[in-house]
């Protein structure tokens, strides 16, 4: 973790909002939430969340049809 968990939970938290609310692709909401690479916001999410981002986009995306 990057040593300041609650900035790094803000982030997550971030990164949560725009995979349920836009299409932008995974390396990009690195970029916007300060996670840099997609790489790293993998690792991050999928350690926090459990499923990787992708996964978790189409479950959000599921209970919303």
């Amino acid at each position: 973790m990057c040593g300041r968990p609650w900035l790094h939970a803000q982030r997550l938290s971030r990164v949560r909002q725009l995979l349920e609310s836009t299409d932008l692709p995974v390396d990009r909401v690195g970029e916007e939430c300060g996670l840099g690479s997609a790489g790293n916001l993998r690792h991050h999410f999928t350690r926090a969340v459990g499923v990787t981002p992708t996964e978790y986009r189409r479950a959000s995306q599921d209970t919303r049809a």
